[in-house]
């Protein structure tokens, strides 16, 4: 199936970084897991928002956990 251009490949770009063996980022890679990390919302946001939110998509979150600034 084509990608219709909504990909790209950057595993030979200088930019890529995870391309230096041995580097502190090369050393971080792990395999896909289910677990989404969200940053930056706001602190008004609640449980019950994001769960509403993924749930309108089909998604039904296990839980979140918040972490205070």
């Amino acid at each position: 199936q084509p990608d219709a251009g909504l990909t790209r490949d950057y595993s030979q770009s200088s930019l890529h970084r995870f391309k230096k063996p041995g580097s502190k980022n090369y050393l971080n890679i792990y395999p896909p897991s289910s677990t989404l990390h969200l940053s930056n919302i706001p602190p008004n946001i609640t449980e019950e928002f994001l769960t509403n939110a993924f749930e309108q998509h089909g998604y039904i979150p296990k839980g979140f956990k918040f972490f205070p600034f």
